[in-house]
């Protein structure tokens, strides 16, 4: 694993470190403040192009946690 491996695995794990603690601190709040955040995270998957972040890994544990949070609403 070179460099910029290690590198791009760091940003992941702090990504989803972060995501998980906002969703701890708002799991006990209402369901469509998560998803109005869970959506303004997903913008931020995207690059300066607004193509597709490379790090599918983040943009696929987000849409987990909205499903997730959809059948919590319902």
């Amino acid at each position: 694993m070179n460099f910029h491996d290690r590198r791009i695995q760091r940003k992941r794990n702090k990504a989803q470190r972060n995501l998980e603690k906002m969703l701890d601190y708002y799991s006990h709040n209402n369901v469509v403040l998560q998803l109005q955040i869970t959506s303004y995270l997903r913008t931020f998957c995207r690059n300066k192009y607004g193509e597709i972040h490379p790090d599918i890994y983040i943009e696929s544990y987000i849409t987990k946690v909205e499903n997730k949070m959809r059948k919590v609403a319902e």
